[in-house]
């Protein structure tokens, strides 16, 4: 009478087993990823409007970012300029500089 219905039990808890060791595994994890791509596509347009939107806002940081690194490439080019100038060391009056000799004209 038990024999029957203990073997049942068995059989039936060894299949919740397996089903919930590949529903948890990678398995699982793909048809998971399969059912949202497919859901995706008849998701509302205000998903497509957010991804459009943030889109929008990731290319106006991008441009942001372009103005930021020209000007940071300026600021270096004059800070080099800069200190190119504190390096050398100032002239006196007897290396000031003095108009060019006159060369001959040329016949």
């Amino acid at each position: 009478m038990f024999g029957d219905s203990i073997g049942a039990l068995g059989f039936w808890m060894m299949t919740a087993a397996i089903s919930v060791a590949v529903l948890l595994g990678p398995i699982g994890r793909a048809i998971g990823r399969g059912t949202e791509r497919i859901m995706g596509a008849f998701g509302s347009d205000q998903t497509l409007r957010e991804k459009e939107e943030t889109e929008r806002l990731l290319v106006e940081r991008l441009e942001e970012m372009d103005a930021m690194a020209h000007r940071l490439r300026e600021v270096e080019e004059r800070l080099e300029f800069a200190e190119r100038l504190l390096v050398t060391p100032p002239r006196t009056d007897d290396e000031a500089d003095t108009p060019p000799e006159a060369v001959p004209a040329a016949r």
